[in-house]
């Protein structure tokens, strides 16, 4: 290629659009038109020859000058010919490279580009040395590229972060659908957090479930009452099934069992709390019912008003089962959305504007009276087990002490001041708001209306809490009224 090639002119109805251009709005022309009726067309377009078609040309650069000659029906326009960019994925890579240098491609358009490439059988390597990209951001724009067509606008559009984006992508397809439904909402920032927190759960849970296939230990299914799957495991009916212990799995405590121990141990992952317990049994020979009676409920396994587990009918145990699970499953939901809540206030504090700092300081402190000294949330400095052991974290904390000014210690104990008076009253479950008295709740909306003027978005779940304040204090009201 010369190095400094020249321009050809080359009739408008021989030169086609690329179907694979990342650029989404090259249709947007009329300004632009009306600029190249003024002074006609200052930059050439670059093209290429059409593979099955050399009286044809396809567009590498140029895209809206394109569309702008043909609204303003113009015969001819000039041309840089590439004859060296005959090959699909060279001409992606070319219009990555040339729109990148100009003005920047969206991540949406970024990713379009990289996904047509990755699908003509490019690899990430090739991808980045064609584009000029990191072979980092190739990966990035790649996960961004398997988004739904409405998350993808909303990128292009801004109206999404990439890294919000790159979350989803990076999300498993059952997590999916509910981030993009939160996408854009109140609820944004703390789905979040419950995905994140069910992400680092479910890395845990497969650890755990990993060492007890390596310990040899069986995992008990959790839809089936658990002795009967020990008593089949032993060939022994269900009432001979004595639970003895119901710890919280650890590698240690299953090597510190003995043979026998282990061979009656079991771990066993509880659905809604994503936990894996270390269950330990024993076959008793010739049980009381009261002994079996015991061992039943202490296993939380016996239907109500029924005898041992192995005397229980299977349909009524199925059935109770179910009913436990449901409720189990409603708190541990509500829990979850209480917890995902909780994480997304306090990201909010912890990263609030140094900027916006000084003019809140005050009003936060006079809520909260220094009665014995205002304190400090020593995680809120530095999160506990961010920096290895309970030593180093010790010490992170005294080492910022050392060194923080007067300012930075106002606002932590600012900071504190809303965060323990905010979580007392929104972290707790819709019961307990709904029963506050007419004056606590109106004490929570002090706090809760403050955070919001600070720039918090409630959750639906701390919205559900807040309403429910509201509406006690409502009710108190109208009572005052009516007397």
């Amino acid at each position: 290629m010369p190095s400094t090639p020249q321009a050809t002119e080359i009739p408008v109805d021989q030169i086609q659009p690329n179907p694979d251009n990342p650029r989404r709005d090259a249709s947007e022309v009329e300004t632009l038109a009306a600029s190249i009726k003024a002074q006609g067309i200052l930059q050439a377009l670059t093209v290429a020859p059409l593979a099955d078609n050399p009286d044809q040309w396809i567009v590498i650069d140029g895209h809206r000058r394109h569309a702008a000659a043909q609204h303003l029906k113009l015969d001819v326009v000039p041309c840089i010919v590439r004859t060296d960019l005959t090959d699909p994925a060279d001409q992606i890579g070319a219009m990555l490279a040339t729109a990148r240098e100009r003005e920047p491609l969206t991540a949406a358009e970024e990713a379009s580009g990289v996904q047509s490439m990755l699908d003509l059988g490019e690899s990430v390597a090739t991808i980045a040395a064609r584009t000029g990209m990191s072979k980092t951001k190739v990966r990035q724009r790649a996960k961004v590229a398997t988004l739904s067509a409405t998350v993808l606008e909303k990128v292009h559009t801004h109206a999404v972060t990439l890294a919000d984006a790159e979350f989803i992508a990076t999300a498993k397809a059952s997590y999916r659908d509910e981030l993009e439904k939160a996408l854009g909402t109140n609820d944004w920032a703390a789905c979040k957090k419950r995905i994140e927190a069910r992400i680092n759960r479910d890395a845990r849970v497969s650890k755990q479930l990993r060492e007890a296939a390596a310990l040899g230990i069986t995992v008990l299914d959790t839809t089936i009452l658990a002795a009967h799957q020990v008593a089949d495991d032993h060939g022994v009916v269900p009432r001979l099934v004595k639970p003895l212990a119901n710890q919280t799995w650890s590698k240690a405590a299953v090597e510190a069992l003995t043979d026998e121990q282990r061979a009656l141990a079991y771990a066993r992952v509880y659905d809604f709390e994503n936990v894996v317990s270390l269950l330990r049994y024993e076959i008793i020979s010739d049980p009381t019912l009261d002994d079996v009676t015991a061992s039943a409920a202490s296993e939380g396994t016996a239907p109500e008003g029924e005898g041992a587990a192995g005397d229980a009918d299977p349909d009524r145990a199925a059935d109770w089962d179910s009913e436990v699970a449901e409720r189990i499953a409603a708190k541990a939901k509500e829990r979850e959305e209480r917890d995902a809540a909780r994480a997304a206030r306090r990201e909010f504090l912890t990263e609030f504007p140094a900027a916006d700092q000084d003019a809140w300081v005050g009003r936060l402190l006079a809520l909260d009276g220094p009665f014995d000294g205002w304190f400090i949330d020593p995680d809120a400095i530095v999160p506990r087990g961010s920096v290895g052991d309970e030593g180093a974290w010790a010490e992170a904390v005294a080492e910022w002490v050392r060194g923080a000014t007067a300012q930075q210690f106002a606002w932590h104990c600012a900071l504190s001041v809303i965060d323990a008076n905010v979580d007392h009253w929104l972290h707790r479950d819709m019961t307990l708001a709904a029963d506050a008295s007419a004056e606590s709740a109106a004490e929570a909306l002090t706090y809760i209306d403050l955070l919001r003027e600070m720039g918090h978005v409630l959750s639906n779940h701390e919205q559900q809490i807040a309403d429910a304040y509201n509406a006690t204090v409502l009710g108190s009201l109208a009572e005052g009224v009516d007397q």
